[in-house]
């Protein structure tokens, strides 16, 4: 059953009180509290009725402007109608047209030189802009011979201070009872609005979703917490990721640890009808997903080295839309390539989630049903065929992934037919990803890759690779792997204290490609010091995670700043 709606409504002078009372009969579901009080008087009144309960508040006027700056409750203006400027100015009567004015805001003053006219009434309307301009313009009708003011209640209490006759514009019946019908539609309005935002309020916490909404001055608008006990980051953090997000056209995702638990944040932009809203999701990652996964966003179109043959049909084929979203075996012995190859497909197919990766010993870790749904693309890396209990994480795997809209990308050595029957890869879409050994026209490009990279993230000196030099590396690595090459040209990198890397830089170092197996044997050279000793294994431990800095701080026991200085010196 509807509730009765309660309404305050403040008339700036008696009479109109007066009127409003006759009108109670007329609005039986609806509780009328009236109050006379013009301006300051007004505001009192309005913020008492806004204790005492009121839905909303109705004046008029100035009174109606003022209620407005001081008060959360909405305000309805009782409007002058024509049918009031009518009244008042037949009112004033044809002989005393000459020495009699109208003046007032423009809300009053509207029209009314039109009904003068319409009336054959030689009145002159003088319009009102500020409240500060009341005392100089009816000094100025005042000098031209004007005695007698018509307007509300501020103009006609001027007016008479300055020894003029003021004669007040009152709103009639039917001005009243529009404004009380305007409010009874807006107080409606805001129930039905009110309603929604509960219900997806309540919708929203019971999804456990944790979000906070900004608008575009950076002010919070919205905010929810079901997960999180507040703000898990500082504002500092959520104001970089706004500047991000404005300057950029996919959503910005980032991952943070608030010192008790790991979790993903997703910043998007979203157009409203008043202006941009950003919105921040906060999703919490499990302690032993944090740990199987490891979570990016990829923002631009990786460099992938494509002048063989080889790797122009696999991009004909993998670029494909039907690649866009279905379930991936890419299949082959290059490790690496594959790895490439997945995180080009996520943003040449416009993902813009996060970059999930996770190796085969992680498999029991990931729960694909509590994985944030900001996650796009989960690739899962297999360096062996997997056994029986393996095989079955796949297929839940697969199954829930395709359930959340995430594509899963797999690499596999080879594929079988009794793993293609027990898992269902017979419906995945395979792609064969060549060796080296085809893709020799490709070492060129792969190098120059992985030097650009170095210097990025490592701040090595070359930036070049002498033609000399480049033609030994490639005869070198031509039958081995694209994570081999990589080691290698990280330890050229590493070696070379100038801008190119020469013929006599090779021979400082030697090619050493890392097998099919994922571990192998350090040899140690009895004149080798500690730290020469610390920094094989620190090779070694990189080239069996494929260069991948954070597996291998994890591996090693340190974090990836001081791994990162341990290769710099």
């Amino acid at each position: 059953m509807a509730r009765n709606i309660t309404i305050g409504i403040i008339p700036p002078y008696e009479a109109m009180a007066q009127l409003i009372e006759d009108l109670k009969d007329a609005f039986p579901t609806v509780e009328l509290l009236i109050e006379a009080g013009n301006l300051e008087a007004g505001v009192l009144a309005a913020e008492r009725m806004e204790r005492e309960g009121a839905d909303l508040i109705i004046s008029r006027g100035g009174t109606a402007q003022m209620i407005r700056n001081a008060i959360d409750l909405p305000v309805i203006e009782i409007r002058i109608s024509g049918y009031d400027l009518l009244r008042a100015i037949t009112l004033m009567g044809a002989p005393r047209q000459a020495n009699s004015a109208l003046a007032g805001f423009p809300s009053v003053t509207m029209g009314a030189g039109s009904i003068a006219g319409l009336l054959d009434m030689d009145i002159k309307v003088a319009t009102i802009q500020k409240a500060e301009e009341i005392g100089q313009v009816l000094e100025e009708l005042k000098k031209e011979g004007i005695s007698r003011v018509l307007g509300d209640v501020v103009t006609v209490e001027a007016a008479e201070r300055l020894g003029m006759e003021g004669l007040l514009i009152q709103s009639g019946r039917e001005s009243v009872m529009e404004a009380i019908e305007e409010a009874r539609r807006l107080i409606s309005t805001m129930e039905k609005s009110g309603r929604k935002q509960r219900i997806l309020s309540t919708v929203l916490a019971r999804q456990k979703i944790d979000f906070i909404t900004l608008g575009e001055d950076g002010r919070t608008v919205e905010a929810q917490w079901t997960l999180f006990d507040g703000q898990p980051i500082s504002n500092e953090e959520l104001e970089t990721m706004r500047i991000k997000l404005l300057s950029s056209e996919i959503p910005v995702l980032s991952t943070a640890h608030n010192g008790k638990v790991r979790f993903t944040v997703r910043a998007e932009r979203i157009a409203d009808r008043d202006g941009t809203l950003i919105y921040f999701f906060f999703e919490r990652l499990d302690a032993q997903e944090a740990e199987a996964l490891q979570l990016e966003q990829i923002n631009h179109l990786p460099l992938l080295a494509a002048d063989s043959a080889a790797m122009k049909n696999l991009l004909l084929a993998a670029e494909a839309p039907a690649c866009a979203s279905s379930l991936l075996l890419l299949v082959g012995k290059d490790g690496l390539a594959k790895q490439e190859l997945a995180r080009y497909l996520h943003v040449f197919h416009g993902k813009t989630g996060f970059f999930a990766e996770a190796s085969a010993q992680n498999l029991q870790d990931i729960e694909i049903s509590s994985l944030p749904d900001s996650i796009s693309t989960l690739f899962i890396e297999l360096t062996a065929i997997p056994d029986e209990k393996k095989t079955a994480y796949l297929t839940v795997i697969a199954q829930l992934a395709a359930a959340k809209n995430i594509q899963l990308i797999i690499s596999i050595p080879a594929l079988t037919t009794e793993l293609a029957e027990h898992t269902g890869f017979e419906q995945a879409i395979l792609l064969s990803v060549p060796t080296l050994v085809n893709r020799q026209a490709d070492i060129p490009a792969l190098v120059q890759t992985y030097l650009e990279g170095f210097h990025q993230t490592l701040g090595t000196q070359p930036v070049k690779v002498e033609n000399a030099a480049l033609e030994t590396i490639v005869h070198s690595v031509k039958d081995s792997n694209s994570a081999s090459l990589k080691a290698y040209v990280k330890n050229l990198a590493l070696i070379e204290k100038t801008y190119v890397i020469g013929s006599p830089t090779l021979q400082k170092t030697a090619f050493m490609p890392i097998g099919d197996s994922a571990h192998g044997m350090i040899s140690i050279d009895d004149n080798e010091t500690l730290k020469e000793i610390e920094q094989k294994i620190i090779n070694h431990v990189l080239k069996e995670e494929k260069l991948n800095q954070t597996k291998a701080a994890h591996r090693l026991g340190i974090n990836r700043a001081t791994l990162w200085r341990k290769l710099k010196s």
